[in-house]
């Protein structure tokens, strides 16, 4: 599979179920990730016992997440006992998401202190998967760029010249106005800035593992904008994504978004598949259609 930001190579999905995977062409969901470990990690076993999920678990790269420290133990013991599904499916690996120094197990000198476990899982594979950075942001630009800068701060201190193999920098993009079709310019140029500063920061091919135009955690009027309003902004943006050399993968946030006990204030405005999950939404449409010109 090509990885090289080429265009028409990008596109992934967020999503769990096989069910709403197969609502979207190749070209919409060549490589796909759930926050976990294996494409059966929350109970979908019909990945294994459906022959149609069978075949179509082999048209995408399913990449696994250490969603956390904590999540290390889980992807060790996954590994040692060599995951078929895993290592058939693999060629890279997602830190952990949206850690927060807030949170002493989350704070970039905590994760750079352990940041050799995770390589150690990604070099227990043949060859070793390529690692991705922890993604911080959300609606915190600021907070995650700095996040990302004291990441690498604390590598270099603690592991020396050789500090912590990374091979891309994943972010998360929230900050949209998508109220009009020049609001949902701006914000898509927005992003573009953003992407085009943390390469020259980093200077690592970029993974766009979260975006839309506004969750349901943002401050008015960013917060729970409807349908139209992401239509506007993913309009927009893909033009942008696709022809952007150092963007090598990105996934909207989410192909099935609805009101949860763990995501209470999901909007399910920005969802690709439509209220009945028998479908796709027209913005899911414009998903799972778009070309370059």
């Amino acid at each position: 599979m090509v990885d090289d930001g080429t265009p028409g190579t990008k596109r992934g999905l967020i999503v769990r179920s096989c069910e709403h995977s197969m609502l979207f062409q190749a070209r919409a969901r060549r490589w796909q990730y759930n926050y976990g470990l294996g494409l059966t990690q929350f109970g979908h076993d019909e990945w294994h016992s459906d022959r149609a999920c069978q075949g179509l678990r082999a048209s995408f790269e399913f990449v696994p997440m250490v969603y956390s420290l904590g999540a290390l133990a889980s992807a060790k013991k996954l590994v040692a006992h060599q995951n078929h599904n895993m290592r058939a499916l693999s060629k890279h690996l997602l830190g952990m998401n949206e850690p927060r120094d807030g949170n002493a197990n989350q704070s970039a000198l905590a994760v750079a202190s352990r940041w050799k476990e995770v390589e150690g899982i990604a070099d227990r594979f043949h060859p070793p998967l390529l690692l991705g950075t922890p993604a911080p942001g959300g609606l915190e630009l600021g907070k995650g760029s700095r996040w990302l800068h004291d990441f690498f701060k604390h590598c270099g201190a603690l592991h020396g010249k050789r500090g912590c193999r990374v091979d891309f920098v994943a972010v998360h993009f929230y900050e949209c106005d998508g109220r009009n079709a020049a609001a949902a310019e701006a914000s898509a140029s927005a992003l573009d800035h953003f992407l085009d500063s943390t390469f020259r920061a980093f200077g690592l091919p970029i993974w766009l593992t979260e975006f839309n135009c506004g969750d349901g955690a943002a401050p008015q009027p960013l917060a729970n904008q409807s349908s139209q309003n992401h239509l506007r902004f993913l309009r927009a943006a893909l033009p942008r994504l696709e022809a952007a050399q150092h963007v090598h993968k990105y996934s909207w946030f989410q192909a099935a978004q609805r009101h949860t006990a763990m995501h209470p204030g999901a909007n399910p405005g920005c969802s690709l598949i439509n209220a009945n999950g028998s479908g796709l939404s027209e913005l899911g449409q414009l998903y799972n259609s778009f070309e370059l010109p």
